[in-house]
């Protein structure tokens, strides 16, 4: 599970990770079921996240990088259609902004070396 505080006010849970890469494009796609909780005023909701990109990896920092990351969709159930599209908008600006760069992974320098190199 990856919890998340955005704004202070919702806190987003995201697990069963779904992960696809299309070797036609080099994105990697996750769906994740989400859970959201609002601070303010208690109520949890459920839903689907799900989010693309490319990999890089930092030769620098040995990382991989996601790049390119858009938020493809985001739906809590149960929200009316009105701001349902709202929040799905909102995701996708804030989202693409907060995950664009995100370090993934760091590999160990111990785990780069093969033998003696």
């Amino acid at each position: 599970m990856i919890p998340l505080s955005l704004l202070k006010v919702f806190d987003l849970s995201l697990s069963n990770a779904n992960v696809k890469f299309d070797h036609a494009t080099g994105r990697i796609y996750t769906k994740f079921d989400t859970q959201l909780m609002n601070q303010l005023t208690g109520k949890k909701m459920a839903g689907k996240l799900a989010v693309s990109g490319n990999l890089q990896l930092d030769t620098v920092s040995n990382s991989v990088i996601l790049n390119d990351a858009e938020v493809d969709d985001f739906v809590i159930d149960g929200v009316e259609p009105k701001y349902a599209d709202a929040m799905t908008g909102l995701a996708k600006m804030l989202g693409s902004q907060l995950l664009n760069g995100l370090n993934l992974y760091t590999v160990k320098a111990d785990s780069l070396k093969v033998g003696t190199t």
